[in-house]
């Protein structure tokens, strides 16, 4: 069972690409999803990052460290909901809402 959890990702609740030394911490409360996401390195990634999330979603909204907030394009994608992110240095958060 363990490894049917590790190596599907049917389960995935988050997908991160291009991320480099990345982490992300997701927290929802079926309305909206919070996704933090932290870049290890300190600064921006070389290739555009995008993150996709279990679920639809309407709207996204990032916010960095430094108070810059911008609304992503969500994109409907196997069964979820995925955005491309801005460039950031450490620290970032997206929130998805069920409304644009």
């Amino acid at each position: 069972a363990d490894a049917n959890r590790i190596m599907t990702r049917r389960s995935d609740m988050f997908r991160l690409w291009n991320a480099g030394a990345s982490n992300v911490f997701v927290q929802s409360d079926g309305a909206r999803t919070l996704v933090q996401v932290l870049n290890f390195t300190g600064r921006p990634a070389g290739h555009p990052m995008s993150l996709w999330i279990a679920g639809q979603a309407a709207s996204a909204k990032f916010h960095d460290l430094f108070g810059r907030t911008e609304t992503l394009t969500v994109t409907a994608k196997s069964e979820g909901s995925e955005v491309s992110l801005p460039a950031f240095s450490s620290y970032a958060a997206v929130e998805f809402g069920d409304t644009a």
